[in-house]
Formats: C-alpha cells, structure tokens, sequence
C-alpha cells in the first residue's frame, strides 16, 4: 500500500480489483491517496496523486 513516509498522513481509498488484466496466480489492484492536508501536499507532493498498481499473489 501507500508509502507512509512522504507525505505524512497518507490515506490510501477507491481500491479496484482487475481481474482481467491478472492471471490465475496474481490478481493486480490499484488505489488512489489522499492526504489530510490536500491543498498543501499537492504542492510539494505531486506525485502522491496518481493511482498506484501492485500484484497480490494467490493460493500461496
């Protein structure tokens, strides 16, 4: 999930399952985040604003 060291506060939301795009073994999520202080992340923080994917193994 998100990283939690930059900026503080950050909360991960709206996480999607793909199932079309995984395969029998691994399953892709995404998530979007947000922070507690929007308007002044944004600034110095941009990057903490676009969706994030990881895999998740299955039957392991």
């Amino acid at each position: 999930m998100p990283e939690l060291s930059e900026p503080p506060g950050i909360i991960p939301y709206n996480a999607k399952a793909h199932p079309v795009l995984s395969t029998e073994k691994e399953l892709l999520i995404s998530y979007n985040t947000i922070t507690m202080d929007y308007f002044n992340d944004i600034l110095n923080y941009p990057h903490s604003y676009r969706p994030s994917f990881f895999w998740l193994k299955i039957g392991e």
